[in-house]
C-alpha cells in the first residue's frame, strides 16, 4: 500500500500493489489545461527519476504548446546555475518544474533567486508541498508573475486530521497537503484486513479491490482494476504561507 507515488509505471506493477494518491494523470487536466491556456512556450526543469519523468510525460503529453528547452538533471546534482542560465536565455514564457524531493526544490529555488529568473512557475505537488513558512526564498516566489500547482481538493475530514496532528505534535507535518493521502492508505488497509479477517495476502488484496465508494479523508474513493484511485485535482496559485 503506497501513499504518495504518482509514477504511471506503478499502474502495471502487479496485482498486490495499491496506492491512495491519484496517478500522474490526475494532475494532468489541471496543469496541462492551464498551461495550454496561458503559455505557448515553456521550459522544463525535471529530475531524472521514475516519478519525475513519469509525471512530466503525463502532463506534457497533453500540453499543446512548444517546449523550448528541457533540462533533465541527475539526483546527485546540486548546482543548477548553468541549466538555469540556459533557460533564462530562451524565449520561454514559464518554467515547468518537477522534482523528487523537497530538498532538491529548495536548492533550485535558492539558485533561481540568485539569478533573478522572473518567469512564472508551474510545479508538481511535491514541489508545492516543499514550500514552508521557514523558507528564505518566499519573497522571491511572491515576486514572480505567478506560481502554480495542482493538488487534491481539500476536504473537511482531511483538514480535521491535519489539525489533530498539529495539536498532538505541536509541529507541521513534512507534507501537510498530502496528510489525507497517507491517512487513507492506513485506514483502507486496516479496513481491508478487518473485512478479510486475516492478513493473508490474497484475502487482503481481494478486500481492497472490493472497497468501492470508500468514505476516505480525500472524499469518496475506490480502487480500480489496477489498484489505482482517481482523485480530482484543482489548480492552485501560491499566495504565501
Amino acid at each position: 500500500m503506497m501513499g504518495v507515488s504518482a509514477s504511471p509505471e506503478i499502474t502495471h506493477a502487479g496485482d498486490y500493489i495499491f496506492r491512495t494518491n491519484g496517478v500522474a494523470a490526475s494532475q494532468a487536466p489541471a496543469l496541462s489545461g492551464f498551461m495550454n491556456q496561458q503559455y505557448s512556450k515553456i521550459a522544463v526543469l525535471q529530475e531524472q527519476t521514475d516519478y519525475a519523468i513519469g509525471m512530466g510525460a503525463s502532463i506534457l503529453g497533453a500540453y499543446t504548446g512548444t517546449v523550448v528547452d528541457t533540462e533533465t538533471f541527475l539526483s546527485s546534482e546540486s548546482d543548477f546555475r548553468t541549466r538555469l542560465t540556459r533557460i533564462k536565455n530562451t524565449d520561454a514564457e514559464a518554467i515547468f518544474i518537477i522534482v523528487q524531493t523537497a530538498k532538491k526544490f529548495d536548492l533550485i529555488m535558492k539558485q533561481m533567486e540568485e539569478q533573478q529568473l522572473q518567469l512564472p512557475l508551474v510545479m508538481d505537488y511535491i514541489s508545492k508541498s516543499a514550500i514552508t513558512a521557514e523558507d528564505t526564498y518566499l519573497s522571491y516566489l511572491a515576486s514572480l508573475p505567478g506560481v502554480y500547482s495542482a493538488d487534491v481538493v481539500p476536504t473537511p475530514q482531511g483538514n480535521a486530521l491535519l489539525e489533530r496532528y498539529r495539536a498532538r505534535y505541536g509541529a507541521e507535518p513534512s507534507m501537510p497537503d498530502q496528510i489525507a493521502i497517507f491517512g487513507d492508505s492506513v485506514d483502507m488497509l486496516y479496513h481491508a484486513i478487518a473485512v478479510a479477517g486475516t492478513t493473508d495476502a490474497d484475502a487482503v488484496r481481494d478486500a481492497l479491490y472490493a472497497l468501492q465508494d470508500y468514505p476516505g479523508l480525500q472524499g469518496v474513493i475506490s480502487f480500480d482494476a489496477n489498484g489505482d484511485v482517481y482523485t480530482p485535482t484543482v489548480l492552485q496559485r501560491f499566495e504565501g504561507v
